[in-house]
């Protein structure tokens, strides 16, 4: 999908050069895939020449209808691959070496796509850093209403408790009594009920 659009594509690579009308043939077998995607345009690799009329023919072949028509022939596949863009796709598939020109452009070209992620890795940590400490800052807060809340909490915790029933005191130890001072309970008791 590019530009919100569904593309089918198709390639047509043959080992001899073949005469347009193979390749308009294939082009337009291959666009019914357009319709049969619900898509809106194809995508198209040759590695035959074609001139930009036979290029426009095809275009106009599928444009009549309402779909968009991207060929890749042969010369704008090999501008591609000559491009330091390419130089390592061209080297990996297709075994071509690279000259030490080619290598020091690809390498610079290569280096700069990877200060380019570098530097939008570094500023997603940086936006990542700044919610982590926001998010602290309000976790800190929170920490310290709580604990002010807990100085506040017994105060309201006790006014809102209802009293507790306290336990009778227990007895209080009474010095054991001598024997003279129980006679003598006993002797006041006596003269007390005589008379």
């Amino acid at each position: 999908m590019s530009n919100d659009k569904r593309w089918v594509m198709a390639v047509y690579f043959t080992r001899q050069p073949v005469e347009f009308k193979d390749v308009e043939n294939k082009f337009k077998d291959d666009a019914r895939g357009i319709a049969q995607n619900a898509a809106q345009g194809l995508v198209f690799f040759t590695n035959n020449k074609l001139t930009l009329s036979e290029r426009e023919v095809l275009a106009a072949s599928i444009g009549g209808v309402g779909y968009s028509a991207d060929i890749y022939h042969l010369e704008r596949i090999r501008l591609l691959l000559d491009d330091p863009r390419g130089y390592g796709t061209r080297f990996r598939f297709l075994g071509i070496p690279m000259s030490e020109s080619e290598q020091a452009s690809f390498f610079e070209v290569y280096n700069q796509s990877v200060l380019a992620r570098l530097d939008e890795v570094q500023q997603s940590q940086r936006e990542h850093s700044e919610r982590l400490a926001s998010i602290e800052s309000m976790m800190q807060k929170l920490t310290a209403d709580r604990v002010d809340m807990r100085a506040v909490l017994p105060e309201r915790a006790a006014e809102a408790r209802p009293s507790a029933v306290e336990p009778p005191p227990e007895p209080a130890e009474q010095e054991p009594q001598t024997t003279s001072q129980s006679r003598a309970r006993v002797t006041s008791s006596e003269e007390g009920g005589a008379s």
